[in-house]
């Protein structure tokens, strides 16, 4: 086998083996949501939360 470094124009492949071994290997790891984020590179996940947990989470860490 051999190995060399990654170039730019490897990087789509390297996401699509990425998100392959996500959704196959890694999938007991990740719930469905996550695993979609991954898929849409998102960044963040966010979620809709009601009003009587809002108080709740905004409370600062110490």
């Amino acid at each position: 086998m051999n190995f060399r470094n990654a170039v730019f124009s490897d990087l789509e492949e390297m996401q699509k083996l990425y998100i392959e071994t996500i959704k196959s290997i890694c999938q007991s790891d990740y719930n469905e949501l996550e695993v979609e984020a991954r898929k849409n590179n998102s960044k963040i996940i966010t979620s809709d939360i009601s009003i009587t947990a809002k108080p709740f989470l905004k409370r600062k860490v110490l």
